[in-house]
């Protein structure tokens, strides 16, 4: 009985399931980064859509439909032709003939295409970076990241990133409303904040200006003070109770007063 072939054929199934169990995890290692970095780019690029002032900020979360509204904020004409073409050009990449020429042509224009979206997106916020520029083309999901944190509604100037996007040198598709996507709404600026109890309509006051502080009384004044005897207010005499004041005199008795002082 040949014992080796049985352990020699264990072996190879055991080496098998090795493989299998390792393929199978780097697999869900991949997928799951690439949940963890498509949910994280979603989250941002929603913030950066709707501080743009997108239409439809939820674009960010639907396949196709989130690079479409990136080009619409970055000011380029057509980008469903564009998404399009990339996605046509990626399938047809697979044919063993022309897969390779088609997949150089796929990236150079994939390029071309993120290079314009970050000038636009960067002009509109007053933003000159050339490294920003390197930073999308090779580390897209960062650089969403970097716009969305810097982006604010008010500073989005929608103007520049569609006289941007317009320099696309590749817009034969013709003209098209690129400002469709905007919400034109006009951004109101925050109310300013009113003090000291006025109202919204009513002027801003300063408030009165508080009372000087009374200087301290020195201590040798309070010895002084405290030295002096004052005299203590005299009361009138309280009359006794009963007493009754003197009649006036009778007129008679007055004039013989008079009369006896003459003689």
């Amino acid at each position: 009985m040949d014992y080796g072939y049985g352990y020699g054929h264990q072996g190879e199934g055991l080496a098998l399931l090795f493989a299998f169990l390792l393929g199978t995890a780097v697999i869900l290692t991949v997928l799951f980064f690439a949940v963890v970095a498509y949910v994280v780019t979603a989250i941002f690029l929603s913030k950066l859509l709707k501080n743009a002032g997108h239409r439809t900020p939820v674009a960010a979360w639907v396949p196709f439909w989130n690079s479409v509204a990136l080009m619409e904020i970055a000011g380029i004409r057509q980008p469903w032709i564009w998404t399009g073409i990339l996605v046509g050009a990626s399938i047809l990449a697979q044919l063993p003939v022309v897969g390779s020429i088609l997949a150089i042509v796929v990236v150079i224009l994939a390029v071309i295409l993120m290079v314009y979206i970050a000038r636009g997106v960067q002009s509109a916020l007053g933003i000159s970076s050339t490294g920003g520029i390197v930073l999308s083309v090779f580390f897209p999901t960062i650089w969403i990241i970097w716009m969305a944190v810097v982006s604010k509604r008010e500073s989005y100037d929608q103007d520049r990133a569609i006289e941007e996007g317009s320099k696309l040198p590749m817009n034969w598709f013709g003209e098209s409303d690129v400002y469709a996507p905007f919400d034109r709404t006009p951004v109101t600026p925050p109310a300013p904040s009113y003090s000291y109890g006025t109202s919204a309509g009513s002027a801003q006051t300063a408030p009165a200006p508080a009372a000087p502080p009374v200087p301290p009384v020195p201590a040798s004044q309070i010895a002084e003070d405290r030295d002096v005897a004052y005299p203590l207010p005299q009361t009138p005499p309280v009359p006794r109770f009963g007493s009754v004041p003197p009649a006036p005199p009778a007129p008679a008795e007055a004039e013989k007063r008079d009369s006896s002082s003459e003689r």
